[in-house]
């Protein structure tokens, strides 16, 4: 194994220089977009002054859309993020680095489809960075780590790149937190690393459950390499059918237009919609086919379920237990992917584990972010219970919830 580590100094840097409140988009300085936006949103002082949730929500509320990665990043580095990219193994990877380096470490591992560390961190990076020292990479194929010569596999995320990336930054003690595809990698990366890994969080996580529900279109992609190209092809030239590919996804819910445009583009470059499709290859591929009568009595369009995911660590979730690995359970209840059921019997398995549910879809992180980050900041400080009881006590107190929810 080589490894070379090398620091870089930021990419750039947001401006500091007050604007005035006439400020013009050809004006000189040039000023940063985030600058321009906080004025176009008549921010107040104190407001200006400070980035936190609840001030991304409200811009974001304000311009009716969510920020984009570049105005993200802008926002990023000026409150100190900063950009770095190291080689591990042959790999050039991409990562942010945030808070006090002599702080206890968190690595946050993004997910797949059209994710990055800034896209999936947003509401999550500034406000870890304040009592930790955080860590989030780019996975090879995604953002601004280009896609190596081997498959995007979990396998190679989980025992390639996870494991390289941290001994190459050196770490010994880490917290992980995981999302989705990435959930499952962060599973993989502590039973390959019990010993270094001291928390392990999951956010509607990958890896605990074997049935797949996913949609015709997805399955088609895996199982066809020529609707491979062509599905790709659609879907990069076609925001229509997007909207239809993520209105089957979702359910139908907060999908706006430039999440359709994003997400056509995402799948319009090289080699980033490659290592998706390839690791829904490995995941569905190497499953047992579905007999032409069991998928017959699916229904089809949006809802249409296909089943069988390759990896599934729950018969290994108890190797943590030897341990004593913390683990918090994070699921939204309302997610079309995988089912919070699967994140409550994982919970059941784990002597030291805390279970929350979230009234979102497949992504609490952007979808209740104040609540999350509240449930995450509380479980790294060790301030709520995680012991063999906890998690079903919180199973009684969600069952509650559920019934009252129905009832009204």
């Amino acid at each position: 194994m080589s490894l070379h580590f090398e620091r870089h100094k930021p990419l750039a840097a947001a401006s500091s220089v007050t604007a005035p409140a006439n400020l013009r988009r050809d004006a000189e300085p040039r000023f940063s977009e985030i600058e321009r936006l906080k004025y176009a949103m008549r921010l107040s002082e104190q407001e200006k002054s400070e980035v936190n949730v609840p001030l991304l929500r409200k811009v974001e509320k304000r311009i009716n859309r969510k920020l984009a990665e570049s105005e993200i990043r802008e926002l990023f580095l000026a409150k100190g993020v900063e950009e770095h990219r190291i080689t591990a193994n042959g790999m050039d990877i991409f990562y942010l680095e945030a808070g006090k380096k002599n702080s206890r470490t968190v690595l946050l591992v993004h997910g797949g489809g059209n994710s990055t560390a800034y896209e999936e961190w947003r509401y999550q990076m500034l406000e870890l960075a304040e009592k930790y020292h955080v860590i989030a990479p780019d996975l090879p194929g995604y953002g601004h780590t280009k896609k190596t010569g081997k498959k995007g596999t979990l396998n190679f995320y989980v025992n390639e790149f996870i494991g390289n990336f941290a001994e190459a930054l050196n770490i010994d003690k880490v917290s992980v937190v995981g999302c989705s595809m990435g959930g499952g990698i962060a599973i993989g990366y502590a039973l390959n690393n019990t010993a270094h890994v001291e928390k392990l969080a999951l956010i509607n996580s990958f890896g605990i459950y074997g049935d797949a529900k996913l949609p015709i279109w997805v399955r088609s992609l895996t199982v066809f390499p020529r609707a491979t190209k062509i599905g790709l092809n659609v879907l990069s030239r076609n925001e229509n059918v997007v909207k239809g590919v993520l209105n089957g996804i979702t359910g139908g819910k907060n999908i706006d237009e430039k999440d359709v445009h994003e997400t056509s583009q995402f799948f319009s470059k090289d080699g980033v919609s490659l290592a998706f499709i390839e690791f829904l290859h490995e995941q569905l591929e190497a499953s047992p086919r579905l007999l032409l009568s069991d998928l017959l009595k699916q229904e089809f369009g949006h809802k249409a379920i296909l089943r069988g995911f390759y990896t599934v660590y729950t018969d290994r979730l108890t190797e943590l237990n030897k341990y004593g690995v913390e683990v918090l359970l994070m699921h939204g209840r309302e997610d079309p992917l995988l089912p919070v059921s699967a994140a409550k019997q994982a919970a059941e398995r784990l002597d030291k584990c805390r279970f929350v549910s979230f009234d979102c879809g497949h992504s609490p992180q952007t979808e209740k972010p104040e609540q999350l980050n509240d449930e995450l900041l509380s479980f790294l400080e060790g301030s709520k219970n995680t012991d063999a009881n906890s998690h079903k006590h919180n199973a009684i107190i969600e069952g509650i919830k559920s019934v009252l929810r129905k009832a009204s």
